[in-house]
């Protein structure tokens, strides 16, 4: 299960896609740190995130068929069926 948090007085943003052991850690410039896990990504920990303009998440209105946004909502649908 993904998890995302936000540390306002650290402007960090986590974001958990599992939780399995971090087994590498790349870093891409100052403020973007990847976990890698056996089987890819694990986590992604973005410092100045706020500052940096990646939060509040912006979401376009023209988010129609076919739109990563609307790919997101039909696979969450998929898994939150019994």
């Amino acid at each position: 299960m993904m998890e995302i948090d936000y540390s306002e007085e650290d402007d960090l943003l986590f974001i958990c896609f599992n939780h399995e052991p971090v087994v590498k850690d790349i870093s891409y410039g100052w403020n973007v740190n990847i976990g890698m896990t056996e089987r890819g990504i694990g986590q992604l920990t973005i410092l100045d995130a706020k500052a940096d303009g990646l939060l509040p998440l912006q979401i376009p209105e023209q988010a129609g068929p076919g739109s990563v946004l609307e790919t997101c909502k039909s696979r969450q649908s998929v898994l939150s069926r019994p």
